[in-house]
């Protein structure tokens, strides 16, 4: 009776690495990103496991042991080595989960430093451009104007294009701080990793 309820379990969790194993070798993209709730779902299954070795050593530590048949503790301790053995995938599984997620990480720095270069020369450009265009080619475009319509159409169009200077660069400073965010995050684990 004892053996069917530690067997049950470590079937089961058997099968789930086994799943997961396969899913790791299928080539899982970067969209099925590893969650913390699979992290804490693997360390949870470990903690069982360990909870269960215990019961089984301290059955082995009994009096009771001393007294069973010599095919009774065989059986008790393949239970153990089984415990041990799913014990060990755990783990595996675990240290590929992480490593999957710091790659996941990786991929993220790599991603907003990319972005930051993007947008860092975009906003060169349009300062490079406004250097070699200078004032006097605002005051140009206001002066030429035929008609105070016209006038008004063209300090709009130097409103907008100032406010899109503006934008490129609040733009170049939250893809700079997202590059920072994703390098603290890989270096440090702090919001992706929990002991």
């Amino acid at each position: 009776m004892r053996k069917a309820v530690f067997i049950k379990p470590a079937v089961l969790l058997t099968a789930v690495i086994l799943a997961g194993a396969v899913l790791l070798h299928t080539g899982v993209s970067t969209a099925d990103a590893v969650s913390q709730a699979e992290i804490d779902e693997l360390k949870q299954q470990q903690s069982e496991l360990s909870d269960k070795k215990n019961e089984i050593q301290s059955q082995i530590n009994s009096l009771e042991y001393e007294r069973m048949t010599a095919l009774a503790k065989k059986e008790v301790l393949d239970e153990q080595m089984e415990l041990t053995q799913d014990e060990i995938e755990n783990i595996t599984q675990q240290i590929a989960t992480y490593d999957e997620l710091i790659e996941q990480k990786k991929a993220e720095v790599v991603e907003a430093q990319k972005k930051e270069n993007e947008q860092l020369e975009l906003y060169k450009k349009r300062v490079r451009a406004m250097e070699e265009n200078g004032i006097i080619t605002y005051l140009a475009v206001i002066f030429e104007a035929d008609s105070f319509s016209d006038l008004l159409g063209r300090i709009d169009f130097v409103g907008s294009t100032m406010k899109e200077t503006e934008q490129i660069y609040w733009d170049l400073d939250a893809a700079r701080l997202a590059t920072i965010q994703a390098q603290q995050e890989l270096v440090l684990g702090t919001d992706f990793i929990r002991y």
